[in-house]
């Protein structure tokens, strides 16, 4: 650790020990830490309070003599929590600091705690969810920038594209970001991953114009969505089905025909976009089969939608007798009536 940054954890250190609410814990995180401290490297310290930050510990000031910023927060324990759900792979100040001061042996405990549940997490399925957060986070940049006119703001969203893929890179390899943003390609280079990500998040960088940003950040975002998808445990048709197919029919038979009968293109369209929802929605949990009912969607013959859907009834139908659930079928409602009030 260079002079400047040992002079002023020495201070750090120190003021909180003359403080009435002393810090809970202090550690060291950053290049200091992973030594690729250079001249110009600022002091990254974890500065853990037992209740609310310490204003008198924070500070925000220029050292003038070596020209180099420092902003010293006090982190808080929620935001610990947060990092130890590893919603993002930022953790180096969760997991590497290096801590200095103990003034509290329950919160060293607690900080234990929450690197072990991180670890955990990073090591178990879990992490598959934060990897689909992190890509619906990508593509929802990738659609503003899709929407914005403005260089500035297209280059501002393909960052967001690239910061939350190498997030989703890291965390689905169970892996986090250990350096700074400087070696971050370094970082993600060293994962099994094709090296194309790493090209095209440099061509981003160097790229000069709105389109072709876009193109490189869509480029990237296809390559990551099939790279990051995570084969997921699907149930077996049981009686957990039950009751769907009778949804289908009362939520859109009758009007898919009736789409067919008056033309209606638009009406068509929006009913069999809803089922195809709810098929994707149930094939998403249920080993029923892939639906892709949009894709036999004919806005130019109707009577042909009326088909695919009767098609898929017929096939759901089947999947349903082999979950061992009978459709109930009534010949008027004197019988339902009937039946239902016995």
């Amino acid at each position: 650790m260079n002079y400047t940054n040992q002079t002023i954890l020495n201070a750090v250190i120190e003021k909180a020990k003359q403080l009435p609410c002393p810090s809970a814990l202090i550690g060291i995180y950053g290049s200091v830490n992973t030594l690729d401290e250079h001249e110009k490297s600022d002091l990254d310290l974890l500065i853990l309070t037992d209740g609310n930050p310490i204003e008198e510990i924070s500070r925000c000031f220029i050292v003038e003599d070596c020209g180099v910023g420092y902003d010293l927060y006090c982190t808080s324990w929620d935001r610990l929590r947060f990092d130890a759900e590893c919603r993002h792979a930022k953790l180096a100040k969760l997991f590497d600091s290096e801590i200095v001061l103990i003034n509290d042996e329950a919160a060293y405990q607690e900080l234990l705690r929450l690197r072990k549940n991180a670890k955990d997490t990073l090591n178990s399925p879990a992490r598959f969810e934060r990897v689909n957060d992190l890509l619906t986070q990508a593509k929802i940049c990738y659609a503003n920038a899709a929407l914005s006119e403005s260089l500035g703001e297209v280059r501002y969203e393909a960052f967001g594209v690239i910061n939350f893929l190498a997030d989703a890179f890291m965390l689905y390899h169970g892996c986090y970001f250990k350096r700074g943003t400087k070696q971050m390609l370094n970082e993600l280079s060293a994962l099994p991953i094709d090296q194309s990500v790493i090209k095209t998040m440099r061509a981003i960088a160097l790229a000069t114009s709105i389109s072709a940003l876009r193109t490189l950040t869509k480029e990237l975002l296809l390559f990551a969505q099939k790279a990051l998808t995570h084969p997921k445990e699907k149930e077996a048709p049981s009686k957990n089905l039950a009751g769907t197919y009778e949804e289908i029919v009362s939520n859109w038979k009758n009007k898919v025909t009736l789409a067919a009968k008056e033309n209606d293109a638009f009406s068509s369209f929006m009913n069999m976009g809803s089922l195809h929802g709810m098929m994707k929605e149930i094939a998403d949990g249920i080993e029923i089969g892939s639906y892709n009912l949009l894709e036999t969607y004919d806005p130019s013959d109707l009577t042909q939608n009326v088909k695919a859907f009767e098609q898929l009834l017929e096939h759901y139908e089947s999947i349903y007798s082999s979950a061992g659930i009978t459709v109930k079928r009534y010949p008027s409602a004197d019988a339902f009536a009937l039946d239902y009030l016995k």
